[in-house]
């Protein structure tokens, strides 16, 4: 063998193990990467699993503030009830009051239809009819027994709104007692 020949053959095993030295250097290359990669993949899977938590945790709190806001405006629903109750009976109380001042202050030679008779002052509540009822002919304006016996006279009553055929049956049969 000559010595351009162990020249070659020098050369050629000199580059394999060039190209050996770099790709084992690309591999370590790779696998820093790969280890890289796995680390922000953990990091990534971390961040879900977290998210997944808070997602979880406002849905609780979501649902228990829509509880607490159910329960408020059942809450605020019973209380407009009560008021409106109460209203309804204040502003019967209250015309009973003003026809009695009224009938008071009536002079000596008034005439028997000017007169309000007892009875007439008696609130809507005596009539014996539901909250719904009384607000419906206080809205209509018949405040008193006078006003509601007048109206059921002249047939009226059936025309308010609120006032379905067992109210006016109630009426009727308070009226006429």
């Amino acid at each position: 063998m000559t010595d351009a020949t162990l020249d070659d053959q020098l050369a050629s095993l000199f580059q394999e193990q060039d190209t050996k030295q770099d790709q084992n250097a690309r591999i370590k290359e790779l696998e820093r990467q790969l280890r890289e990669a796995a680390k922000e993949a953990d990091k990534l899977r971390s961040a879900r699993d977290k998210a997944k938590k808070e997602v979880e945790e406002l849905r609780a709190r979501n649902e228990r503030l829509s509880e607490k806001a159910n329960a408020s405006d059942k809450h605020r629903k019973q209380i407009e009830h009560e008021f409106n109750q109460k209203l309804v009976q204040y502003k019967a109380r209250l015309a009973r009051e003003q026809a009695i001042a009224q009938s008071r202050m009536m002079p000596m030679g008034a005439s028997a239809e000017d007169e309000q008779t007892e009875e007439d002052a008696a609130t809507l509540e005596d009539l014996g009819l539901n909250a719904a009822a009384i607000r419906a002919l206080t809205d209509a304006g018949y405040d008193d027994v006078a006003k509601v016996r007048k109206a059921h006279a002249d047939g009226v009553i059936a025309e308010v709104k609120g006032i379905g055929p067992k109210a006016q049956s109630q009426i009727t049969e308070a009226l006429d007692a």
